[in-house]
């Protein structure tokens, strides 16, 4: 499946708490078939097993109220840390959509991430 580097959704970035990334603007919403959020999660841990790590797109018309569109499967942590590549299928008509995670439970959680658009099927 091909990406596309000029679409980014988030650069490198490392995370230790609930994050919204900045709003892609679609302009019309999706292509009939829809998109595909891949995240490639270089890094993740946290300092207890058992965090949960959630990757979502939201969608907004205005950019400015989000709501969920789109998660990820969960990642559990363990005190080692782990990679992980995910994908995230979504099809809206809103204008906006951004990526953000979210960390439940555990205790120091810790991800290194990016994120990019791709056609969810060819």
């Amino acid at each position: 499946m091909a990406y596309d580097a000029l679409t980014v959704l988030q650069t490198l970035t490392t995370k230790t708490s609930n994050f919204q990334g900045n709003a892609v603007d679609l302009r019309a919403g999706t292509p009939p078939r829809g998109l595909d959020a891949r995240v490639v999660v270089t890094s993740y841990s946290s300092g207890t097993a058992g965090t949960t790590i959630y990757f979502l797109i939201e969608h907004s018309n205005d950019g400015s109220t989000w709501h969920p569109l789109a998660y990820s499967e969960p990642l559990v942590t363990t005190t080692s840390a782990q990679n992980a590549v995910l994908h995230i299928p979504f099809e809206t008509r809103r204008r906006y959509v951004r990526l953000s995670v979210t960390f439940s439970g555990g205790a120091s959680p810790t991800a290194t991430y990016f994120g990019d658009l791709g056609v969810a099927k060819p």
